[in-house]
This record gives structure tokens, C-alpha cells and sequence, in this order.
């Protein structure tokens, strides 16, 4: 059984609850009526026999080969909702949604595949993009997010330095805890350091630790400069400072 610290860590850090979409096109004919492509919406916009409207964010997904798409999330209250909904009632709902925002017409006329993908109800996270800590509860159980016990070592986005909640993160995490497990085997002798020094998280991070950003020659001006102007003010005008 893992230790009260993380079983306590766990119970506090629920994770989201998403579910992703892609709607591809064969143009993207936001862009040519000047549009971003971006909405925000708290899913006040219900289709036609829904409580509650399925969007919460798009963005324009189109792909590096210029493969027109919107991107975007059912989140939050409005996945809770959704996520019981069928694939197909899914896309029928975000397809009023986007047609409210930018033309049903164009919608039907360049709308070539919808792809999704349900986190809820995936069964190795049960969610999306992370968890997250409640309110406190970082402040008693943060020691043991990446803490490994025995010869468990913990890894995932949750657990980055940097870029937590995202595949940058994932990766960070990963180098972590495989850095970790080659350091375990150094303790105990079966690794030397020169087995494992090319592969370790902190040698690979090492030429970034100690980089200084380069300080302009001003620097210091503005800080003197305030501290000057303080000053002058106190001898003029003493009753008002």
C-alpha cells in the first residue's frame, strides 16, 4: 500500500473532465471572412432539446500542411453533461454551435470529417488534460507529488517542473523518473557514473543551470534613478512625504 501522504495527494488532485474535437474542412473559409476562429462560450447556446450547449473552446486547428480544421474542448460542466450524449448526437450539437458562429451554409458546404475524442470516459485517466490540487491542499501534500517510494518512482505531467498539464510536461516527468531509476541502480552499484552521466535528467539539463541572462548596462539606472527622485522630492516637499 503507497503511503498516507500520497493516498492523501491522490484523493485531492480530481482530474478535468474533456472531451476533444476536430472538425476538418476542405477550406478554411473562417479565414477569408476575417475571422480567428476562436470562441469562448460557458455553453449558454443549448441545441434544440439540450439544458446545457456542448462548446466551451475552439480554436483554429488547421495542421502544419495546411490542412484546414477547428480545434476544440467540451469542458468542465458541460462535458459532464455531454459525455453521456452519442458520438453522433455529439457532433450534431456542435455543429448548431458552429453554425451560430459562423454560417450553417458554410458548415454543411466545406465540413469534410468530425473526429473526437472522449477522455471521460477513458479508462487508463478517466479525464483530461491533468489533475489538479484543490484549494489547501499543495500546501500539505506537494512533498509527495514526485517523492518515490521504494522502488516505484512517479512520473506523468502532473508531476513536471515545467509545462505541467501538457505533453512537454509528460516529457519532462518521464526524463525524471527514468533519471531517477539509473541513479537508483548507481547507489547500489550495479550502474557506474560514467554509465549513466549521457542520460540522466540533471546532466542533460546542465548546460541550461547556470546560463545568466545577460544584464543590459542599464540595469541599474532605473532603480537609481527612482531612489534619486525619492529623495530630491523629501528635502522640497518634507510635510507632504
Amino acid at each position: 500500500m503507497l503511503p498516507g501522504y500520497k493516498r492523501e495527494m491522490l484523493k485531492h488532485m480530481p482530474i478535468g473532465c474533456c472531451i476533444k474535437f476536430i472538425f476538418i474542412f476542405d477550406k478554411a473559409f473562417w479565414r477569408e471572412d476575417g475571422l480567428s476562429g476562436e470562441v469562448i462560450s460557458d455553453g449558454s447556446f443549448a441545441p434544440h432539446g439540450h439544458s446545457i450547449g456542448p462548446m466551451t473552446y475552439l480554436i483554429d486547428g488547421t495542421s502544419s500542411n495546411g490542412t484546414p480544421a477547428l480545434l476544440g474542448f467540451i469542458g468542465g460542466r458541460c462535458a459532464s453533461v455531454w459525455t453521456s450524449a452519442t458520438h453522433e448526437e455529439r457532433r450534431k450539437g456542435l455543429i448548431e454551435c458552429l453554425s451560430r458562429y459562423f454560417g450553417g451554409h458554410k458548415i454543411s458546404t466545406h465540413l469534410i470529417e468530425y473526429v473526437e475524442k472522449d477522455w471521460n470516459v477513458e479508462p487508463y485517466s478517466g479525464g483530461c488534460p491533468c489533475h489538479n490540487a484543490t484549494t489547501g491542499s499543495m500546501k500539505d501534500f506537494v512533498d509527495g507529488l514526485r517523492k518515490s517510494y521504494k522502488m516505484i518512482h512517479f512520473a506523468g505531467t502532473e508531476t513536471a517542473t515545467q509545462w505541467m498539464g501538457y505533453m512537454d510536461g509528460a516529457v519532462d516527468a518521464g526524463r525524471r523518473a527514468a533519471s531517477e531509476v539509473l541513479v537508483s541502480f548507481r547507489d547500489n552499484n550495479q550502474l557506474k557514473d560514467n554509465d549513466i552521466d549521457q542520460y540522466t535528467f540533471e546532466n542533460q539539463n546542465r548546460k541550461y543551470q547556470n546560463v545568466r541572462v545577460p544584464r543590459s548596462k542599464f540595469y541599474y539606472a532605473i532603480p537609481i534613478i527612482v531612489v534619486s527622485i525619492a529623495a530630491i522630492c523629501k528635502m522640497l516637499f518634507p510635510k507632504m512625504l
